[in-house]
């Protein structure tokens, strides 16, 4: 048998995103880069986007470190610069990130095409014990003032 045997098997939608889903967490930068690409690109599907936006959140919603979750808005980050009239539920990943965190508001931020910070709308407790509301997070009494990428925020 001097031949290979190919076969014509499909894969389902839900096993190529879970596999796609699965590469944002590998320790390849590459690799993840490729995987936010793609899951951008069937963000804006026309079949598919519904799809992928749901298993995207699913996927963000059960990431308890905060620098995974921020890994899964980069797909919603990549599809508005795909295509500018494309708008993230911004609604829908706020309630989906059980583990929010600076770097997140900074990218939701980016996200917001209405030009008002999420941050500014709503006033979140993030995991690391920041308070974030009106674009600043505090925490504590004592604090020296920082600014990062237009954040202000003050620590410890």
């Amino acid at each position: 048998m001097g031949g290979c045997l190919v076969t014509n098997a499909r894969i389902s939608t839900e096993q190529g995103l879970s596999w796609l889903l699965s590469r944002l967490t590998w320790p390849s930068i590459r690799v993840r880069e490729r995987a936010s690409v793609e899951l951008g690109a069937l963000l804006l599907h026309p079949q598919l986007g519904g799809e992928t936006h749901s298993a995207l959140l699913q996927w963000i919603a059960a990431q308890r470190l905060e620098s995974l979750a921020a890994l899964g808005l980069l797909p919603f980050l990549r599809a508005h610069m795909e295509d500018r009239a494309y708008t993230a539920p911004l609604a829908d990943v706020v309630k989906s990130l059980q583990a929010p965190s600076p770097l997140a508001w900074l990218l939701l931020n980016e996200l917001d095409v209405n030009g008002v910070p999420v941050a500014v709308r709503q006033k979140t407790t993030l995991r690391t014990g920041c308070v974030v509301s009106a674009m600043k997070v505090t925490r504590g009494s004592r604090t020296k003032k920082r600014r990062i990428s237009g954040l202000d925020y003050q620590t410890l």
